[in-house]
């Protein structure tokens, strides 16, 4: 129950009213890092279980976050 409400409720609820302030390309980046956040604090906060598939996933995650920027980084670098 824990995770349902860390991983649902509260950051939809936070993100809905956050938008309108951080634009659409930090809009992108908080919604995927949802899950992540989510996982760490109901593993943190209400010390709930996580299985290594869930940690993979969440690996999976911050390197799809992360690759753009940092070839992207790597481009901006080379010019």
């Amino acid at each position: 129950m824990g995770l349902g409400l860390l991983g649902g409720v509260i950051p939809t609820f936070l993100l809905a009213k956050g938008v309108p302030q951080v634009g659409a390309g930090m809009s992108t980046i908080l919604c995927s890092s949802e899950l992540p956040v989510a996982l760490l604090a109901s593993a943190l906060i209400l010390a709930e279980k996580s299985t290594l598939l869930q940690w993979c996933g969440v690996v999976l995650i911050i390197l799809g976050i992360s690759t753009p920027y940092i070839s992207l980084l790597r481009h901006q670098h080379r010019v």
